[in-house]
C-alpha cells in the first residue's frame, strides 16, 4: 500500500510539473503575439538571448531573478 501512495504522489508531482512547464510555455507563446516576448516583466529591460536560449519561457531577467530569490 506505501508503495502504491508514493507511486501516485509521484505521478501527481510530475503531472504538476508538466502542467506548470505548459503553462510557462503558453504564456512565453502569448507574449510573442503581443510582441511583448523577450522584454522583463519585473523591470522592462531586455531580456538577454542567452538567457532565453537557456529558459524560452523566461519572464524576467537574470538581474530581477537574483532579487526574487534572495
Amino acid at each position: 500500500l506505501a508503495s502504491e501512495t508514493f507511486e501516485r504522489e509521484k505521478d501527481l508531482a510530475l503531472i504538476e510539473n508538466v502542467n506548470t512547464l505548459l503553462d510557462q510555455v503558453n504564456g512565453a507563446l502569448a507574449k510573442i503575439a503581443a510582441n511583448t516576448y523577450g522584454i522583463c516583466d519585473a523591470c522592462g529591460a531586455q531580456i538577454p538571448e542567452t538567457r532565453l536560449r537557456a529558459l524560452p519561457y523566461a519572464t524576467i531577467c537574470v538581474s530581477c531573478q537574483s532579487r526574487y530569490e534572495d
